[in-house]
């Protein structure tokens, strides 16, 4: 299936978000789960650990399913079904598990057979099943380091994807609003798919099982060179022979048969419950936080900078003035008060005693314009606009397309950029300490990311979107349309700041050392580790704060300047309650349940100015009664009109009633709000209920309140309710703290207060960060208490709050994933400040793609490239696990055998039993040979196998020789190359420029030539010239040969040595190089190859000695190197080494693609263009596999040879001579896997015309399969599944009967669209052919004489298994 449209970044748009980003999707129902006969989905980066543990296994059905379907044919032929003695046979003879043949017969008595009434078991020791095994098991043993290096890749895409949800803001049309979800919490809805980095998800556990999968076996070191597991026996030297599974197992329990151990029973051991590696569960490693190591060390809150109204910074310790009036003058002095001294007390300065502000970057130099003019300038010239980019446009800075309507930034100060660098420099050096690579290595991975980095776009991005930028958006506040003075607008710079906390760690520690920095040094940035927000901090001559006491409740406090204070009391300190309603503004205070009330600065307007026209209303109240009502329970007495009153008690209330009395009768009149009682004293009624009894009331004003630095109380006896009034002088610059149970504390100067009551936690509880048009921020107000009554100066802080401690923003509402806008559950989520803070997340992945991925990378390629002694004892060990004749039993009776010694017996026929009796008892019977005669032991499992490998264009054959009898000696198996200096001849002659490239002449050209030249249709000199690129050039026509140089046999000319000379031309010389490369070469493949350019040799110069001399000593290595191939280690070798070759290739891309990750706000692209996988699909086309694995058809060429061989001149004579060699039979076919066929003539041809039939079926099917289950591992790796299907190799039909055209079409082709869809599905064209290529057909006739057409055999058993009543008659 195809990338979706919206992948990676999923928003509900495109273009706005909310964002859910992820780099993985489920894709369809498993096909290569389902062809190991499992249900599974696929799911694109996730392993499909189902079948490389079959994989592991040695088995994916391969032979079995090869074996079932030729028992199937056979056993389906009428020449059996028809006679049941044959089937009776065939089917036990071939051990294919029938059973009972009558319950296959049909009503009529006639055989009717399914595939599936096949159960066969294959020995794994012997034949196809065998083969499979080894090659599986061995070709996942060297793609072990592939694992590893995808094991890195799937993870550091996962890094990736945490990038980009990081990066996703700065991807919308709106970044300040877009939100993008944390991978970590994306469990994906809808058609949202779940992120690979979801903490719930399985592909961590996937990739730890395939990391457990790989444990143990053989492995290499960081050079490349071969190393083996704990496993290994070493009594086996270099052939590794004989091997057994070493797994370590603990022994639980033993139990005897014979109920306790009996030391003179010879108990036979079984061991039971030995897990194998493939059961173990990963376990995984508790994932990180998605937070800064270093937060914890960081201040929870900042306070960035202390401004003026105007927005000028504010010296916070510049002290505080006042006027005072001398000898009758005014004048300013200082006291003893600094401006904002309470910031400066605070844990959230960081700054010092001589800064202001936290460093900011100077203005970028933007262009500017004016008409046609342009300017570039860090200041608005007068006159000149901002220049922004249109669409199309391309940023000046990165050369990337530009975001339509940014300001087009020229530079930036130099300054600026390398305390950027210096920044992210020490971020990367402190983050490669921890890697615990060499320095060395850590200085060159520092040397390549620091190069990679884009300093100028992280500027870019940071002062176009900082949280105090021209893009983040504040309410109007006052006279500020932005809410605040735009001079405070700025991008802060991190700075390193100290951290007790962090100089006691160690890791901080060791690397401050090494760069000689004073230990517990952290880097602070402001813009990316904090949310920012703009606060008005207003004078006020009482402020509350709040804190947390020891026993964890909250202490609500009041600080006052008490400039005067009215105290409100009883004197038997009971409880009350109290409104108080100031008139001016009518703001209301009311307090319950007190035992003080302090009303201080009762003159001063808005807390700054004083205004002695303030008045109050007060009222004081409580629940309990008047004194005479405590005493009495009922009292009555009358009101006017004829009215009465009561208060009577009842239970615990008090109830206030009035009544009249008509007739006799008592009539209740409703009560309810104030009343005034009998003697003035009131109440609060509220349906008869008394719920208040007023103590007090008054109207307060300058007449009955304190004057300047007094204190007034109101002491009020709650018998009596009379009131006793006193004042007392209080200090200047004095403060009052009141606690949360209004109990005024003691009057202290305010130089006095602690930095703990002043500031606690952050100053604003609404939303910090950036502002937008649809979210714009606010310029929050908070108190200060004024230090004296002349400080009335209003000025602003900028605080940042750090947003790993605080990234849950208060909100009403739940969270809506279709929305980007403020709610809570924000923690979930990243923002703007986390794109910005991109650079150190990615610095993180460039240090794992150098510190991991390019080292694993790297090391394969390394190996890879001459994978030769790593290919070979992989080999070497599977083959004496599951070849039986190469078992350590079979090998030590072997050994046995050979050092059985003819002077140990009489007779030499007893010397031959002793020899053939360990031999006999082993699995070698039939392998190897006693001659009855001498004793003398021969083997047919000897033979060298020699292949060819070119990897990087360069031909590395190699192979493995194995010889038994040497075993007592030195192991039987060793690594082998082709033997140059054996086979490789030397011409006699060499021509004076000649070269191993130049291509061969077209031979068709002289037929052409020669008539028109004769007919004098050609001039002499175009004839001559077209000679030049024909042959053959030794005829009467060539006019122009000429001798370029001579070679003696003696080295120089002597005088007097009868030489004899033979002429070779150029064209000869050519192709004698080739064969002389070819024959150093050494494979098969290579030496016929040299013999038909020998051919090609002496057919341009048939009468030369020389060359049919080495035409004769280049068929005797022919003779001498086919019989003795081992073909068995040459089909293994063959198919180990094909994925090696694949895979090389495609580490090769994925090294190039990650050490291409130089910027990360590139790697939403880059991430499609890798995860499409169509890359991949360029390793995969047909003819592209076959080369890899050494196989060439061309199936076109046997017509052209039988039509050659029984071509006859006009006499009737054959065209083509008996003796003449088919020296073009390797380009028919040709398996580098196997042995080549033989080199025939044209008369043995004509004797056999079958010769060159395709007999190959069983080898090619087996070739088909494995490559396909090769493809489907290397998928299944990736999960590349879920995007692209593994792609599906036919090398035949399903029967062998294919034409010469389908075979050419089928193989020699270089798309892989065949390879995706190997079985045409398109419509007919209507001239009775497909559009890709004409399918198989398969026949069947009915006894009607229907012809029934199926495209596939298997839809041709599926019809006749639901049609069984038939015969039939096949015609494939």
């Amino acid at each position: 299936m195809p990338l979706s449209i919206k992948f990676p970044l999923y928003g509900s748009t495109l273009v706005t978000g909310p964002y859910n980003v992820s780099l993985s999707f489920p894709g369809p129902s498993s096909i290569i789960s389902k062809s190991i006969g499992l249900k599974e989905s696929s799911i694109l980066l996730v392993p499909n650990i189902s079948y490389i543990t079959k994989v592991i296994e040695g088995n994916l059905g391969i032979a079995d399913n090869m074996v079932k379907q030729s028992l199937f044919k056979n056993l389906s032929n009428p020449i059996s079904t028809n006679s049941e003695g044959v089937f009776t046979r065939f089917a036990e003879n071939t051990n294919s598990g029938i059973g009972d043949i009558n319950k296959l017969k049909d009503n009529k008595g006639r055989l009717k057979i399914r595939e599936s009434d096949i159960n066969l078991e294959l020995d794994k020791d012997i034949g196809f099943k065998m083969l499979e095994t080894i090659a599986l098991k061995s070709m996942f043993e060297t793609q072990k380091p592939y694992i590893g290096v995808a094991s890195i890749v799937i993870d550091s895409i996962g890094d990736i994807e945490d990038i980009i949800a990081r990066l996703a803001p700065l991807l919308s049309v709106s970044p300040l609003t877009t939100k993008s979800k944390k991978p970590s919490v994306n469990a994906g809805s809808g058609n949202k798919p779940k992120a690979i980095g979801f903490k719930g998800g399985d592909t961590k556990e996937k990739i730890k099982e395939l990391q457990n999968l790989t444990s143990g076996g053989t492995t290499s070191d960081e050079e490349g060179n071969v190393k083996k597991g704990d496993n290994t026996d070493s009594n086996t030297t270099e052939s590794n022979i004989g091997n057994l599974n070493k797994d370590r197992y603990e022994i639980i329990s033993t139990v005897y048969s014979t109920g306790q151990f009996d030391p003179n029973v010879n108990y036979k051991y079984i061991y039971i419950d030995l897990p194998p590696e493939i059961n173990k569960k990963p376990q995984l490693e508790e994932e990180p936080e998605d937070i800064d190591e270093l937060d914890k060390y960081k201040p929870e809150t900042l306070i960035l900078g202390v401004y003026k109204e105007d927005g000028t910074p504010l010296n916070p310790y510049e002290k505080l003035k006042v006027k005072v009036i001398r000898n009758g003058a005014e004048e300013v002095v200082d006291t003893p008060f600094k401006k904002a001294s309470w910031v400066t007390q605070s844990d959230k300065w960081k700054l010092g005693e001589n800064a202001s502000e936290w460093p900011s970057f100077n203005d970028p130099y933007y262009v500017w314009k004016k008409g046609l003019k342009q300017k570039t300038s860090n200041k608005k010239p007068d006159g000149f606009s901002l220049k922004k980019y249109k669409k199309g446009d391309k940023n000046i800075l990165t050369k990337e397309e530009a975001i339509e309507g940014n300001p087009v930034i020229s530079r930036f100060d130099k300054s600026d950029t390398t305390e950027y660098l210096k920044y992210y420099t020490d971020v990367l050096g402190f983050e490669l300490s921890k890697s615990g690579l060499p320095k060395s290595e850590q200085i060159s991975i520092k040397s390549e990311i620091l190069k990679s980095l884009d300093i100028k776009q992280q500027l870019e991005n940071s002062i176009l979107y900082g949280q105090l930028s021209n893009n983040s958006v504040y309410k109007k506040d006052g006279k500020h349309p932005n809410g605040f003075p735009d001079t405070m607008r700025k991008l802060f710079k991190p700075i390193k700041i100290f951290s007790a906390e962090a100089e006691a760690d160690e890791n901080l520690k060791k690397y401050a050392l090494s760069v000689g920095e004073r230990p517990g040094m952290i880097w602070v940035d402001p813009e990316t580790d904090y949310k920012l927000k703009v606060i008005k901090v207003k004078p006020s001559t009482s402020i509350r704060v709040s804190s947390d006491t020891k026993e964890g409740a909250t202490e609500i406090k009041t600080i006052s300047l008490s400039n005067n204070n009215t105290l409100f009391k009883f004197k038997n300190n009971e409880s009350f309650n109290v409104k108080l309603v100031r008139n001016l503004s009518n703001d209301v205070i009311t307090q319950n349940n007190i035992t003080e009330f302090s009303l201080s600065n009762w003159n001063y307007v808005d807390n700054n100015t004083p205004n002695n026209l303030e008045t109050y209303n007060i009222e004081i109240s409580g629940e309990n009664p008047f004194e005479f009502y405590r005493k009495n329970k009922t009292h009555k007495w009358n009101l006017d009109n004829g009215r009465k009153a009561e208060i009577i008690k009842q239970g615990e209330y008090y109830f206030y009633k009035e009544f009249k009395l008509v007739n006799g009768v008592r009539k209740e009149i409703p009560s309810s709000g104030i009343i005034k009682l009998e003697n003035n004293q009131k109440i609060f009624v509220e349906n008869s209920k008394i719920t208040k009894w007023i103590y007090y009331q008054n109207k307060l004003n300058s007449g009955n309140l304190p004057k300047l630095n007094q204190q007034k109380t109101f002491n009020i006896d709650i018998k009596t309710l009379n009131v006793d009034e006193s004042v007392k002088n209080t200090p200047s610059y004095s403060t009052q703290i009141t606690t949360n149970d209004n109990t005024p504390g003691k009057i202290v100067n305010p130089g006095d207060l602690t930095k703990e009551i002043l500031v606690n936690g952050k100053f604003s509880k609404g939303k910090y960060g950036h502002g937008s048009e649809d979210e714009p921020q606010n310029v929050d107000s908070i108190k200060r208490f004024m230090l004296t009554e002349s400080d009335t100066e209003t000025y602003y802080i900028i605080e940042g709050v750090l947003e790993s401690a605080n990234n849950n923003e208060e909100g009403a509402g739940s969270t809506d994933e279709n929305s980007n806008t403020n709610k809570s559950d924000s923690g979930n989520y990243y923002r703007i400040p986390h794109a910005l803070g991109v650079f150190k997340v990615f610095i993180k992945l460039l240090i794992k793609i150098f510190s991991k991925l390019v080292p694993q990378a790297s090391q394969l390629i390394s190996l890879f490239k001459s994978p030769f002694s790593f290919v070979v004892d992989i080999l070497i060990d599977k083959l004496g696990e599951h070849f039986g004749p190469l078992s350590k039993d079979s090998i030590n009776k072997l050994k046995t055998s050979l050092e059985v010694s003819p002077n140990q017996y009489r007779t030499t026929k007893d010397y031959v039993k002793a020899r053939q009796k360990p031999i006999n008892e082993s699995r070698l019977k039939n392998y190897v040979y006693i001659n009855e005669f001498n004793g003398e032991l021969r083997t047919l499992l000897d033979g060298p196998a020699l292949i060819p490998f070119n990897i990087l264009g360069k031909s590395l054959p190699f192979g493995m020789d194995l010889k038994m009898d040497r075993i007592l000696k030195k192991p039987p198996v060793k690594l082998i190359f082709p033997d140059i200096k054996a086979k490789s001849g030397n011409s006699s002659s060499k021509s004076g420029n000649g070269g191993n490239n130049a291509p061969f002449k077209d031979k068709t050209n002289r037929n052409e030539i020669v008539p028109a030249l004769s007919n004098g249709s050609l001039s002499t000199e175009e004839a001559l010239r077209k000679l030049d690129n024909s042959y053959p050039f030794n005829t009467q026509f060539n006019v122009r040969e000429e001798t370029t140089s001579i070679e003696y046999s003696t080295g120089e000319y002597l005088p007097g040595v009868d030489y004899n000379y033979i002429y070779i031309n150029e064209d000869v010389k050519l192709l004698l190089d080739q064969v002389d490369e070819l024959i150093k070469q050494g494979d098969d493949e290579s030496l016929l190859k040299a013999n038909q350019l020998m051919n090609q040799a002496i057919e341009l110069d048939p009468d030369n000695s020389y060359l049919n001399g080495k035409k004769k000593e280049l068929k005797n290595i022919l003779e001498d190197s086919g019989p003795n191939t081992q073909p068995l280690f040459k089909l293994l070798l063959g198919i180990i080494t094909l994925p090696i070759k694949i895979v090389f290739c495609i580490v090769e891309y994925i090294l190039n693609f990650f050490k291409s990750l130089t910027n990360p706000f590139t790697l939403p692209a880059k991430m499609v263009e890798f995860l499409s996988f169509k890359w991949i699909l360029t390793f995969f086309t047909p003819k592209g596999i076959l080369d890899m694995m050494g196989v060439k058809f061309d199936p076109l060429l046997i017509k052209v040879i039988l039509e050659n061989a029984f071509a006859k001149k006009e006499n009737g004579e054959w065209l083509i001579s008996d003796d003449t060699e088919i020296d073009n039979i390797t380009d028919v076919i040709n398996i580098a896997l196997i042995k080549p066929l033989p080199v025939y003539t044209y008369g043995q041809l004509r004797q056999s015309p079958k010769i060159l039939s395709l007999s190959l079926l069983p080898i090619l099917k087996l070739l088909e399969k494995i490559i396909n289950g090769i493809i489907k591992f290397l998928w299944s790796i990736l999960g590349i599944e879920a995007i692209i299907k593994a792609p599906t190799m036919k090398l035949s039909s399903d029967d062998g009967s294919l034409s010469a055209e389908e075979l050419s079409k089928l193989i020699n082709n270089d798309n892989v669209g065949d390879l995706l869809n190997p079985i045409d599905e398109s419509e007919d064209n209507g001239d009775g052919t497909g559009s890709k290529l004409d399918q198989f057909v398969y026949e069947i006739k009915l006894p009607n004489g229907d012809i029934i057409k199926k495209t596939s055999l298997e839809e041709l058993n599926k019809y006749m298994e639901n049609n069984s009543e038939f015969n039939y008659e096949k015609n494939f």
